[in-house]
């Protein structure tokens, strides 16, 4: 089971590296980031993990997000705003979280064995689309 995290995690860098790359549509390119997973497991039952995103010249994250089960990572493409689908939790209900890099995040939850998949943000990265899927 723990190898299927660390497999998790592993592709969870492998896409945020090939998203982050700055779309050549842009005006005002943000700098290259960075980003980087912790596993926290403090008690060891309850295993935490955690992505952050960096900026090259900021020891403090832009952003964190927990990552818990399953999880899909998406960059804008200015940039400018991240995306990420979780698995369900213990009530069935999937959330994908979003905010500007180094702003607040936003939660939307989808409802007892519905899914979340495909976050896309729209080429002029004003929107934000998802679908909802039942299991």
């Amino acid at each position: 089971m723990l190898w299927l995290r660390r497999l998790g995690i592993l592709s969870l860098l492998f896409a945020c590296a090939v998203l982050a790359v700055p779309s050549a549509a842009q005006t005002s390119p943000r700098p290259n980031l960075a980003a980087q997973v912790y596993d926290y497991n403090e008690p060891a039952s309850l295993p935490t993990s955690y992505a952050a995103i960096f900026a090259p010249a900021n020891s403090e994250p832009l952003l964190r997000l927990p990552i818990e089960g399953n999880s899909f990572v998406r960059f804008s493409p200015d940039g400018r705003w991240l995306a990420a689908v979780f698995g369900a939790d213990s009530t069935g209900s999937a959330r994908l979280t979003y905010g500007p890099i180094g702003g607040s995040t936003f939660e939307i939850n989808s409802e007892p064995s519905f899914g979340i998949i495909g976050p896309i943000f729209s080429p002029d990265s004003a929107y934000l689309s998802y679908t909802l899927t039942s299991f």
